[in-house]
């Protein structure tokens, strides 16, 4: 009953803002109608081999955090965050440094030139875990921390251009036009004993031809799903129209489309249990929506619960699961590699419906006998100390 008095206060509050309230809901609980989908009927994949030197060695193991390449005709930029150590006999990570460098390298992975790197100064970055957008017409590159309140933008040269204080710290951030749209998801959430814990505003606007933040609506997403606490954060997936809002104490996805207007689009169904899923849209295009469970990157229940892969078939409105083997144990990277559908949510880049993973050379020499052919060629030839390949996949319509 609170999911449909949910969709009726949603829909009322925003029908006059919005011009599609059309809302499909997910019953997490249910069992939709199995379809088998390949990768490759789905996506584009290339890899992409980057060269540099010492100074653009990459630590970071698979693909760090979502929104951490963006890539188009000409660039590819790519956040390498807190420098870590991978153990490939215990397959852990271990963080060194609370730091990260931002790179620019051409299409072919030519690497061009470090944009900033971490420091005290106006000209540095300091902070754990890197947010940037790429504005390709004006050459410009905004970065921000999670664990900051400045926002500081760069030129394509890596000049320092300025920054902007944004009055507190925010958690990620995506750029929709010219204007930068920036998450809080600490704005509200529920406590264990109740009570909702109130930060304010749930996003901030940002117009970056007048350097200034502006005005705008504001997402509050009455937090009544009891999760733990390492679920509150939110995330933004870009898509061709706008980006999608998901977080896992609400069970309402919404949609912020090219004008900032916000409209609900998804509700899923659970038991409000700590051992639930959730599911985010990951990519969309005219003729279908993939989504993908939420709860596979925590490590508690990490194996415990099967990886899913929802299709919602946007000409018929049939949402369907999609076939997987044995996803309690694989990786996304393997799945990928035998042309499954099995998708991670934090591969999402700034490119819409483009998600990229970087696996490191060891990554690939342990997985031979797994490899794709183009795959296996450039792992024969690759050194042991080079930099990653990285893997972009492109999805389109079929």
């Amino acid at each position: 009953m609170k999911h449909l008095y949910g969709i009726f206060l949603f829909c009322t509050l925003l029908i006059s803002c919005a011009s599609d309230t059309d809302i499909a809901i997910i019953d997490l609980h249910k069992e939709y109608p199995a379809i088998d989908l390949q990768l490759s009927d789905m996506a584009d994949v290339s890899y992409i081999p980057l060269k540099g030197n010492s100074n653009t060695e990459f630590k970071t193991h698979m693909h760090g955090y979502d929104n951490s390449v963006y890539v188009d005709s000409n660039y590819m930029f790519i956040a390498d965050y807190s420098p870590t150590e991978y153990d490939s006999e215990t397959k852990s990570t271990t963080v060194l440094a609370d730091a990260a460098h931002l790179y620019m390298f051409d299409r072919k992975g030519n690497f061009i030139r470090t944009i900033v790197s971490p420091g005290v100064k106006d000209s540095e970055y300091m902070g754990w875990g890197m947010n940037f957008t790429v504005h390709p017409q004006k050459e410009v590159v905004t970065v921000h921390s999670y664990t900051g309140e400045l926002l500081k933008l760069f030129d394509f040269n890596g000049n320092f251009l300025g920054s902007h204080n944004l009055g507190k710290r925010y958690s990620q951030h995506v750029a929709l036009g010219d204007t930068l749209l920036f998450v809080d998801y600490n704005s509200q959430y529920l406590k264990y004993d109740g009570s909702v814990k109130d930060n304010g505003r749930t996003l901030l606007y940002y117009d970056i031809l007048a350097n200034t933040a502006i005005n705008g609506m504001d997402l509050h997403m009455n937090p009544n799903i009891k999760k733990p606490e390492y679920l509150t954060s939110s995330k933004i997936v870009k898509t061709a129209t706008g980006a999608y809002f998901v977080n896992p104490r609400t069970d309402t996805i919404y949609h912020i489309n090219r004008n900032l207007e916000i409209s609900p689009k998804f509700v899923t169904i659970w038991n409000d249990t700590e051992s639930d899923q959730c599911v985010i849209p990951i990519a969309e295009t005219d003729d279908y929506v993939l989504f993908s469970s939420a709860i596979d990157y925590i490590s508690e229940y990490k194996g415990k619960l099967p990886i899913k892969t929802y299709y919602l078939d946007k000409r018929d409105s049939q949402l369907y699961e999609v076939n997987c083997s044995d996803s309690n144990s694989k990786s996304f990277e393997e799945s990928i590699f035998k042309d499954e559908l099995l998708l991670g949510y934090y591969s999402t880049t700034q490119n819409p419906n483009t998600l990229a993973y970087v696996l490191p050379i060891s990554y690939l020499k342990e997985n031979y006998d797994l490899l794709p052919a183009d795959l296996k060629h450039i792992a024969d030839i690759a050194a042991d100390n080079d930099n990653p390949v990285l893997m972009i996949l492109k999805f389109k319509n079929i």
